[in-house]
């Protein structure tokens, strides 16, 4: 009784005369401070209604400038006055232009102010679910204004709107065809305007009344007493208000995504990894399946090409091809990836490698997102350096987790991640250590072949680079080995000769893609740094460390060499 009273008497308030004197209160003008602003509590209305409705997001269109423009301000200023006075106020950290600018302006708001409201510049309509850059992001909240849709019935930008259950919406704000409305959405609120924004119930009228005006008043009177009486709520002995929408779910007010009704039947492994994993509270599950020795966007050639895969995960080949993920560029690595808890939302986005070292790695755009929890099969990873990929995943309680799935150039294992259990099945011996010694280096190596950004490629012999090392006679201290090396390449600059050679145990900065115990490193005259390690017995990778220098070496991220009898 007491919601109904409140949101009684404020109906009565904005529907009534503008103040005694007679004066309106005009956009961007304030009212005395003993009187409350009435578009202070506007939004809180239109939320508790949204709320009432089983909605995640409300929308205002507020109008179309005249032509395309980036300026939000310019967009408000060309339309008539505003019956929303607090969209005037929206600052300027909350107001978001499309990429081209628009001439469709709206205001849009996250129901709770505990979910997240993003923006991404639209992709491509056949990959739905790719988006683009994200534009916004912000939990507060608060209204946003968005200037998007600059060319007619094309659509420029995807809201979505995160919610703290692990559910999400996402939708396309535009105008439905014909109409000067949204188009409608479920689980989106549209809040029209009146039809004359001089007399819409958000603002003090003018004392004087035209004809007719009474009339109109009552109609308002009535429509918001309507209104109000739904946002009151009837008790638990109304039928109205016990009755939910076919798609709500229940205890979170959030609108279930069509794929929640499709039927799905888990696996018994992924039902078995989920309780294993949920016992010692891990949030994610992975397993390695395999890869590639080259580059490719084929998730089912990469399957396929796995020999014992079926007998050991045979539900991953009936992961349906909308669960199939793949990085732009392509990837070597093949995962499957699901969350700990099947009401978790995932997240996969594409990364590449910055100039900055407290965050090298940038996020790029999204390539799926799901919320049904099902398993997703993710090829990724063109280099044995750095992961192209990066997960995000917010269980329905507890916080988000972040990883990128990446082997290990130290033992070839997934990269252990806090939060993320592993359940892939390594063969016996999977350490991949091998019987060589730093003392198995001497000898001569001619360049076989380079693995790069771009692939592996072969080294045709008269291209081919040389390396030597030679047993010293010089005294050696500390981790310095008993060696010389010799760096020979047609590029003379670039050739290294008589370097100190210094023993290391593990794995280098920059690893490389199988595991050794050791390693060693020898430094140029020019400052450039190598490492290099035995694969086998008779292959010797070297990776390159190029300080502020550029040359073809800097693109290259492994070069493999095989011994040879002699130098020639």
């Amino acid at each position: 009784m007491k919601l109904f009273a409140a949101a009684l008497a404020l109906t009565l308030g904005l529907v009534g005369c503008g103040p005694v004197d007679g004066d309106p209160i005009r956009s961007g003008a304030s009212a005395p401070d003993s009187v409350p602003r009435q578009d202070a509590v506007t939004v809180a209305q239109l939320r508790q209604q949204a709320e009432q409705n089983g909605s995640l997001a409300g929308v205002l269109y507020l109008g179309s400038a005249p032509e395309r423009t980036a300026d939000v301000d310019a967009a408000l200023d060309s339309l008539q006055e505003q019956p929303w006075q607090f969209v005037t106020d929206i600052p300027a950290d909350h107001r978001v232009t499309a990429p081209g600018g628009g001439r469709e302006l709206y205001c849009l708001f996250a129901v709770s102010s505990r979910d997240t409201l993003f923006l991404y510049e639209k992709q491509d309509p056949q990959y739905p679910h790719q988006t683009g850059r994200e534009l916004y992001c912000k939990q507060d909240g608060q209204p946003i204004l968005l200037l998007c849709n600059g060319t007619p019935d094309v659509p420029d930008i995807t809201a979505v709107v995160y919610c703290t259950t692990g559910r999400t919406l996402d939708w396309t704000p535009q105008l439905s065809v014909g109409a000067s409305s949204p188009e409608p959405v479920e689980g989106v609120d549209d809040f029209p305007q009146p039809p004359n924004a001089r007399h819409c119930p958000l603002r003090c009228a003018p004392a004087g009344h035209e004809k007719g005006e009474l009339m109109k008043r009552l109609k308002l009177l009535a429509a918001l007493l309507a209104l109000t009486i739904g946002l009151a709520g009837c008790g638990k002995g109304s039928s109205a208000s016990s009755s939910k929408p076919e798609k709500m779910l229940d205890g979170d007010n959030m609108i279930a995504s069509s794929s929640a009704k499709q039927e799905y039947t888990e696996p018994e492994d992924v039902t078995y990894m989920r309780l294993l994993a949920g016992e010692d509270e891990y949030r994610a599950c992975v397993l390695y399946l395999g890869g590639s020795y080259e580059i490719t966007t084929d998730v089912q050639q990469v399957l396929d090409s796995q020999t014992d895969l079926r007998e050991l995960w045979g539900f991953v080949y009936d992961i349906p091809q909308d669960h199939w993920v793949v990085a732009p560029d392509g990837g070597c690595d093949l995962y499957c990836i699901f969350p700990q808890e099947a009401q978790a939302t995932l997240f996969v986005y594409e990364t590449s490698l910055t100039d900055d070292a407290e965050k090298p790695l940038q996020r790029g755009k999204q390539l799926y997102y799901s919320e049904d929890g099902q398993p997703i099969l993710l090829l990724c990873n063109i280099s044995d350096i750095v992961p192209n990929t990066e997960v995000e995943l917010y269980p329905s309680t507890g916080e988000e987790l972040v990883f990128s799935p990446f082997l290990s150039g130290e033992n070839g294992h997934v990269v252990q991640a806090d939060g993320v259990c592993d359940f892939t099945i390594y063969p016996e011996g999977d350490d991949w250590e091998t019987d060589t010694s730093p003392w198995s280096l001497e000898g001569n190596w001619l360049e076989t072949g380079r693995d790069t950004d771009e692939g592996v490629f072969d080294t045709d012999p008269a291209d081919a680079d040389r390396m030597c090392f030679l047993p010293t006679d010089a005294d050696t201290e500390g981790s310095q080995l008993p060696f010389t090396a010799s760096y020979i390449t047609p590029y003379p600059e670039l050739n290294v000769e008589e370097a100190d050679l210094f023993y290391q145990e593990g794995t280098p900065e920059v690893p490389f893609r199988s595991n050794q115990e050791w390693y060693a490193t020898f430094t140029a005259e020019d400052g450039s740094r190598y490492a290099v390690t035995l694969e086998d017995e008779d292959t010797l990778a070297l990776k390159v460390y190029l300080e502020g220098q550029e040359s073809y070496l800097s693109l290259v991220n492994t070069v493999y060499f095989a011994r040879q009898e002699a130098m020639g």
